[in-house]
């Protein structure tokens, strides 16, 4: 008896360990990043107290690693760490990063999957030698600008930003936090509307850094997008009657919709989901007409009508 609990608490110890050396080797590699992480954030990341980080943070630096502190923001200083090899680990060369580059792309796989996987990349490995080969050239200089000043905390202009709602010119002062996919988009809190929003680099003239910190820092949020990757504030149920092939067109596009389908007959398709806005479901359907029913709600069938008549007085 005395052997089965010894065993039965042995196996609970080794579990514990294992548990424990995961959350320190991720928690190390996200120190290892380019922006550094809050005590704060990786206690509600790792579900553990900021006295146990500290613990973990103890254990570096009697490794070897030094970990340097700015405005509550912590990292890793490869450069002058006695491990001087993780700087080879965790970074590639623009060759590398080339290789890597083709590799994804000739990838059978969904787009998202793809920027998915891009996206833990740029996460883990150094912003400049990863991911400035792997984005395109006409957006290149905004995302550097735009990574300064995500790197010093200031507030940025994002001049003749080109809304997709309105299609007006208007520069938006924002505070940038992060990037999105393949670096296409940028989080960032916009000033005006009191909104964290993601903005598209190629409708952005220029970026203009000004002198001024950061004030809501603490509000920086990002959203998960809908299944259309469409971001807001509030969510509207949608129900839409599918044909066979706009199944199956609607999966290959946006495979997230897979899960909110339900078959009703052998070409008779139910998508019931909730979308943050009728910009991006509606795109979708007006490729479709003659394969999609519109169930709910009655503002999107309006919504249709009305692009309709409009790009036929086009």
């Amino acid at each position: 008896m005395g052997i089965i609990i010894t065993f039965g608490l042995n196996k609970k110890i080794n579990i514990m360990v294992h548990t424990k050396l995961k959350k320190m080797l991720e928690m190390l590699i996200m120190l290892s990043g380019k922006y550094g992480r809050t005590k704060e954030g990786l206690s509600k990341h790792f579900d553990i107290s900021q006295k146990t980080i500290g613990r973990y943070f103890d254990t570096f630096r009697d490794a070897g690693f030094i970990l340097e502190k700015s405005d509550n923001y912590w990292k890793i200083n490869i450069k002058d760490s006695n491990y001087k090899d993780l700087s080879q680990l965790l970074h590639f060369s623009q060759e590398e990063s080339h290789i890597l580059r083709n590799a994804i792309n000739s990838m059978n796989a969904p787009q998202n999957i793809l920027d998915e996987l891009s996206q833990k990349l740029y996460s883990i490995y150094n912003f400049d030698r990863v991911a400035t080969p792997l984005i395109k050239t006409n957006i290149e200089e905004k995302v550097k600008f735009i990574e300064s000043s995500i790197k010093n905390r200031k507030r940025i202009y994002l001049n003749n930003y080109q809304s997709s709602n309105s299609s007006n010119k208007k520069d938006r002062l924002v505070e940038a936090f992060d990037f999105t996919h393949n670096y296409r988009s940028v989080w960032a809190y916009d000033c005006d509307s009191k909104q964290c929003k993601m903005f598209v680099l190629t409708r952005i003239q220029e970026i203009e850094i000004t002198e001024n910190n950061w004030k809501f820092g603490s509000n920086h949020q990002k959203q998960t997008p809908d299944i259309f990757r469409m971001t807001g504030i509030k969510l509207t149920p949608i129900k839409l009657k599918l044909s066979l092939r706009a199944k199956n067109l609607l999966i290959e596009e946006y495979p997230l919709a897979e899960e909110y389908i339900e078959n009703k007959s052998e070409n008779s398709f139910l998508l019931k989901t909730e979308v943050y806005s009728l910009e991006g479901v509606g795109r979708f359907i007006k490729g479709l007409l003659d394969d999609i029913e519109i169930l709910e709600p009655e503002n999107l069938k309006n919504k249709i009508i009305d692009d309709l008549k409009e790009y036929l007085k086009k």
